[in-house]
C-alpha cells in the first residue's frame, strides 16, 4: 500500500508540473492530462484517474458551468477514490 501511495504522489507531482498546476487548476496541456486520466481509469489505476479528475472539478468551478456538470465530476471522484 505504501508503494502505491508513493507512486501516486510521484505521478501526480509530474502531472502537475506538466499541466503547470496553479491556483487549483491546470494552465497547460489540459487535454493531454484528461486523456492520461482516462487511460489510467481504463487500466484500473482509479486513484490516479480520480486525482486528475479532482483538479478538473476545480476547473469547472472556475468557469461556473452548470451545477449538474460539477455534480457528475464529483460523483466520479467519490466512486474512484472511495
Amino acid at each position: 500500500m505504501k508503494q502505491a501511495k508513493e507512486f501516486k504522489e510521484s505521478f501526480m507531482e509530474r502531472i502537475n508540473q506538466f499541466g503547470n498546476f496553479q491556483d487549483g487548476r491546470y494552465t497547460q496541456n489540459q487535454w493531454d492530462i484528461y486523456l492520461i486520466g482516462l487511460e489510467a481509469g481504463k487500466s484500473g489505476c482509479c486513484s490516479i484517474m480520480g486525482a486528475i479528475v479532482a483538479h478538473f472539478v476545480n476547473e469547472v468551478s472556475v468557469y461556473n458551468l452548470r451545477d449538474f456538470n460539477e455534480f457528475v465530476l464529483r460523483t466520479f471522484i467519490e466512486i474512484f477514490l472511495g
